[in-house]
């Protein structure tokens, strides 16, 4: 076990001597897989598909050899999500398409698939877990990856009819892998409602979790809804709670445009900032006191970056306490960039560039327990259609030094 990932490691680094910039500013590797997932230090060989149908959820969770060419043949693939766990490993998500009745490789038909990384994303498994709909007709979307206080994995998913029904509706299922197979608890309803595209919020020393949960609006000045879920996360041990709706936040003034608004939740002493996206200008935010939720205030642009697009990006605390902010470092969906506050997000004075290519967007964090950055978007969802990671840390940031990019996905 040890002599292969040191194979593939070295491969790895010669990969990355000889893989030139295709424009001077990301080197980008290509996709490298283990043949078969290893047990025991030996290749096992997959030759079944299995299938686990849950009609109450509308699903079918589909794992082992992918035989399906639905499965295999995609018109797009997008919205990654990243997540590493207690033991290393790490878990990328994204979902994809292939049905004739997606429009561009969106709505019916679309499904969300799992890959993993035993090695720190040298090497990526695909395909380990499939969730897909039962309905041709219905749309699995934006999924996510979460670990709880406790080191649980949640594997989160969206579902609505089509590309959009008006209701939505949030489902998760709890995940771990065991060098061969994804292990998980089946489907379970989350939120009944909406659409949830970023991972919850822990609040300090309170034992909850925040969850934003937003409803796409389409009409003209379209303001989306959105809401704060709250939730008592494993404190003592015990399982969590659902969440419940704890206020919806005002989109405030009234002409700002907020198609999707994405919110992200980030705590600053006892007060609560949520993000958001404006489709005109990119970042906003607004404040509330964590002893009223219910009370905002108007949401104003964040400056402080420079240009940003209006797009979704990823805002959290990392373990030093500090913030980190990755987004379009331009009014368009290019410059990719990881950005560095140590102020509490009144700043942020350190970049670092991390893609500069057009198409790149919906970025995703995870750090791990020794402080590595692991960071997942991507890239020309209907044309390159890639899925890429790469890895970094605050010091990568702070001294603007450059990283290498490569791919999850092999299609």
């Amino acid at each position: 076990m040890k002599a292969l990932i040191m194979l593939l490691s070295s491969i790895f680094l010669l990969l990355s001597c000889q893989v030139e910039s295709d424009n001077g500013a990301v080197d980008v590797i290509d996709f490298v897989e283990v043949p078969s997932p290893i047990l025991d230090g030996k290749v096992q060989l997959d030759t079944t598909q299995k299938v686990i149908s849950y009609p109450e959820a509308g699903v079918n969770f589909i794992s082992g050899h992918i035989t399906n060419l639905d499965y295999l043949k995609r018109e797009a693939t997008q919205i990654p999500a990243v997540q590493v766990d207690t033991n290393d490993v790490l878990y990328c998500a994204w979902y994809s398409n292939s049905s004739t009745k997606s429009q561009h490789g969106e709505g019916a038909g679309s499904y969300a698939t799992l890959a993993v990384s035993i090695d720190n994303g040298v090497t990526w498994l695909e395909n380990r877990l499939i969730i897909a709909p039962i309905d041709e007709n219905d749309c699995i979307f934006d999924p996510g990856l979460w670990m709880d206080p406790l080191g649980n994995i949640h594997f989160i998913w969206n579902k609505a009819l089509n590309w959009w029904d008006e209701k939505g509706g949030v489902w998760e299922t709890t995940i771990s892998y065991d060098n061969r197979w994804i292990i998980n608890t089946g489907p379970k309803i989350l939120i009944e409602n909406g659409v949830m595209s970023n991972k919850p919020t822990l609040l300090d020393g309170l034992g909850h979790a925040l969850y934003g949960n937003f409803h796409y609006n389409f009409s003209p000045n379209a303001q989306a809804k959105t809401y704060l879920y709250t939730a008592d996360v494993y404190t003592g041990g015990s399982p969590a709670s659902s969440p419940i709706l704890c206020s919806e936040i005002p989109i405030m003034p009234s002409n700002l445009k907020t198609v999707y608004s994405e919110p992200q939740f980030l705590q600053v002493g006892d007060s609560l900032s949520c993000y958001i996206r404006e489709e005109n200008s990119g970042i906003y935010f607004a404040k509330a006191s964590l002893n009223n939720l219910k009370s905002w205030t108007l949401f104003k642009p964040l400056t402080s970056i420079g240009e940003n697009a209006a797009v979704k990006f990823y805002i959290g605390r990392l373990m030093s306490g500090n913030i980190l902010l990755v987004t379009c470092n331009d009014k368009t969906r290019k410059n990719m960039t990881a950005f560095l506050s140590k102020d509490n997000g009144v700043t942020f004075p350190y970049k670092l560039l991390i893609d500069s290519r057009d198409k790149v967007s919906y970025p995703d964090v995870s750090q791990g327990k020794d402080g590595t950055i692991y960071l997942v978007y991507d890239r020309e969802r209907n044309i390159a259609k890639e899925i890429l990671f790469t890895k970094f840390t605050e010091n990568n940031i702070i001294n603007n030094q450059k990283v290498t990019v490569k791919k999850v996905n092999s299609f």
